[in-house]
């Protein structure tokens, strides 16, 4: 089964016999159920598209812009703990995005703010490589920008890119990802991407 935010896991079960076949069919059936509510979907199938209202709790003004191709998602649980403001999809260039924001208030170095987020995303990783942490400039405002490239749980290799921009009272964080093997080819659209982050 997968998920639109790149989880994935089996629904497996095994039996022999007149009892135990039956009962395994019964367990992977009820795994899958299970699974679908929870916005997983079998790996043979489409992931589903939705251009719902996000359910974020977020109350600023940060927004992203989607170019086309690109869809919007509705945000998991686990997204929605988070300042989460956005989650979408580009199925044609097999790219994800996850739009967070922050107060400025109390970060003191948006240096250590973005090493820590780069510390984060390589802890969810099995073997992360992480890139050096570069300072550029977007739309105007101070932006730090870092990529982190390792493994899930099922093996898949996938490689973050987040940028991190500063604002008068919000910092916008714009996480990206895509498969390793995919990802040299999506790099620039990914960092075009981030200069339609508004309201800061």
């Amino acid at each position: 089964m997968k998920h639109p935010d790149g989880r994935v896991f089996d629904c497996k079960a095994a039996g022999i016999g007149l009892i135990g076949a039956p009962a395994a069919l019964i367990m992977r059936a009820n795994c899958v159920s299970d699974a679908r509510t929870k916005g997983f979907v079998p790996l043979d199938e489409s992931l589903p598209s939705t251009t719902a209202k996000s359910t974020s709790r977020y109350t600023g003004k940060v927004t992203l812009s989607l170019p086309d191709g690109w869809e919007q998602n509705a945000l998991n649980e686990s997204m929605v703990i988070g300042n989460a403001i956005l989650y979408a999809t580009n199925r044609t260039t097999d790219t994800s995005v996850l739009l967070n924001a922050t107060k400025r208030e109390g970060i003191t170095d948006l240096m250590e703010f973005a090493k820590t987020r780069r510390a984060n995303q390589a802890n969810r990783l099995t073997d992360p490589r992480q890139s050096e942490i570069l300072q550029l400039e977007i739309a105007g405002r101070k932006a730090l920008r870092f990529d982190v490239t390792g493994a899930l749980k099922n093996g898949e290799k996938y490689t973050y890119m987040m940028t991190v921009i500063e604002g008068s009272t919000e910092i916008a964080i714009v996480n990206t990802w895509t498969s390793a093997a995919n990802f040299e080819r999506q790099k620039e659209a990914i960092e075009l991407l981030t200069e339609n982050v508004g309201g800061l």
